[in-house]
């Protein structure tokens, strides 16, 4: 490309002929070349193989003639065309390293099974169950995988908000002061639950936490403790009989709750939801799972599965010997 540097008419062959019009042809050439090789590049990427030419072929792997369809006889080759059919169903988001290991291993597949044609495995009744068994699993498993899973994971946006709605203390944390009334405070039951009952009114009246914790730990004559701050609290952590602090708003008091050999009340600081945008993948595959198991459920449920009971025989459990008696 240097000669196109220097547009003088010199002498090239025929001295009529300006050198920019050689130029002008290398460069036209060179512009050609480099189509050419983008469009290799192209092809490469596409495969360059037509859907029906193998891209697997195992090479002495066949006791019949290649010829008409012998070669698919023995299972001597694999086509472009059949080898995506399999990639689709068995690794359809396969990286080109991970399709190339699967196709070497579609290689093996192919050399061992057809030994075991040529020493008629197939003829054997055990085997042919086996592989009747096999095929009955591999179609369970690509029912499950491919078309029970395929509807499942068709959720409507309005079935994902019906479920965070549902479910929305689980998408809920909360945060509460709490207040402890010990069991030191009095050995009399009914006076450690008046003095609870009258600490949860002075909560619900406004008094401060802290200054209600502090007249209790004076009056069970123990060393003053700080009032306790839970942050970031979830339902899902607490007993069921305590979930109702779950539902009161922030300056809310709970109820006395007994906790153990203590007693407790709750005042809710604050309350927060997570959106529904955060938890929409979660809750989506959360409703995906939920739809196969029912859907599976349902398809078992209109077929009946018996059992012969003269040929399916459990024995019994040997009974244990008596202890004797000292």
């Amino acid at each position: 490309m240097t000669l196109c540097y220097d547009f003088c008419e010199r002498s090239i062959g025929d001295p009529h002929v300006p050198r920019f019009l050689v130029c002008a042809i290398l460069l036209l050439g060179s512009l050609e070349s480099i189509a050419q090789q983008r469009a290799q590049v192209e092809s490469a990427l596409d495969g360059g193989v037509a859907p029906d030419e193998f891209v697997i072929l195992v090479t002495g792997a066949c006791e019949t003639k290649p010829g008409d369809f012998a070669i698919r006889d023995c299972v001597r080759g694999v086509t472009r065309a059949e080898f995506e059919q399999i990639i689709s169903i068995a690794a359809p988001n396969a990286t080109p390293q991970i399709r190339q290991k699967v196709a070497e291993a579609l290689g093996e597949i192919i050399i061992l099974s057809n030994e075991a044609k040529k020493r008629d495995l197939p003829k054997d009744p055990a085997i042919k169950e086996t592989v009747k068994f096999s095929q009955l699993q591999a179609l369970q498993n690509l029912l499950i995988s491919q078309s029970i899973k395929k509807d499942a994971d068709n959720v409507p946006q309005a079935d994902v908000e019906a479920y965070y709605n549902a479910h929305i203390g689980d998408y809920q944390s909360g945060e509460f002061q709490k207040i402890i009334v010990p069991a030191t405070v009095s050995d009399n039951v009914d006076e450690r639950t008046k003095l609870a009952a009258d600490l949860q009114k002075r909560c619900v009246a406004g008094e401060d936490p802290a200054k209600l914790q502090a007249e209790i730990d004076d009056k069970a004559k123990r060393t003053p403790t700080k009032l306790v701050e839970l942050k970031n609290q979830h339902q899902n952590f607490y007993p069921v009989a305590e979930h109702p602090i779950f539902d009161l708003k922030p300056g809310q008091c709970s109820a006395v709750i007994p906790e153990q050999q203590d007693l407790a009340i709750y005042k809710v600081t604050a309350i927060k939801t997570t959106p529904i945008a955060d938890v929409k993948d979660q809750i989506v595959k959360s409703l995906q799972t939920s739809r196969m198991k029912d859907e599976i459920a349902k398809i078992k449920s209109q077929n009946v599965v018996s059992l012969n009971g003269k040929y399916f025989t459990v024995p019994a459990a040997p009974q244990q010997p008596a202890t004797p008696k000292k």
